[in-house]
Formats: structure tokens, sequence, C-alpha cells
């Protein structure tokens, strides 16, 4: 899915795409596990960020997802993608840090390991 949210963003405005091999197990409320993840995305110099988060928001608008915004501690504009369904699946889409990166983490419906499989460390 963070591949499908990048692809949304025209070619020509992408520099690079790093998307995290390994990620972390979190306990899920009901029990089980989900997995977090995350890519970030290099934007051309002069691609302004806000614009590109704002258009991947568009871009979801009456999809699976409900969509919510909010303003991040930095003050930027952050687009939170929650499945419609009860397993909890969500991505976050903002600037990261520097002017030209967009950040989208992602959360993994909850899931069971199987027997023997301990959660800790990286996935």
């Amino acid at each position: 899915m963070e591949r499908d949210i990048v692809s949304r963003i025209p070619a020509d405005e992408v520099a690079a795409v790093d998307q995290h091999e390994k990620g972390t197990l979190f306990s899920c409320i009901d029990g089980g596990h989900s997995w977090l993840g995350g890519t970030m995305v290099t934007l051309v110099p002069g691609v302004n960020a806000e614009d590109v988060v704002r258009a991947i928001e568009a871009g979801f608008a009456g999809d699976r997802f409900d969509i919510r915004t909010r303003q991040d501690i930095d003050g930027d504009y952050e687009v939170q993608l929650v499945a419609q369904t009860d397993d909890r699946e969500n991505y976050i889409i903002a600037r990261y840090k520097a002017d030209d990166t967009i950040s989208i983490s992602s959360a993994s419906p909850c899931f069971t390991l199987p027997d023997g499989v301990y959660p800790g460390g990286e996935f």
C-alpha cells in the first residue's frame, strides 16, 4: 500500500524513494499484533511537500479509507488514511522535517503470530 501511495505522486516530482525493509510489531488492543513500517519520499527541489500531501489526500477521496487531517506538532499538514473496516489498517502521510521529504508511516491490520514467534525485534 505504501507503494500505491507513492505511485500517486507524479514521477517527475520524485527524486528518490526509500521503503524501509524492516518494521516493528506492536500489540493490538484486542490481541494480536500490527506491523508498523515506513517509506520516505524525497521530492525534486522546488516541489512543495504540503501540495503533494494534499494531492494524495484528494486522490483517496471516496476510496476505502476514512480521511483524517490535522496540523502536526511542527505545524505541518498531515493526512491519515484509516481503513473503513475493523482491522485498523492505517497510513499517515506528512512532510518530514526537511522541506523536500514526505514520510509515509503504515500500520497493518492486526494479525495473530504463529506459535513460538517472539514479537520483539525487527520484522
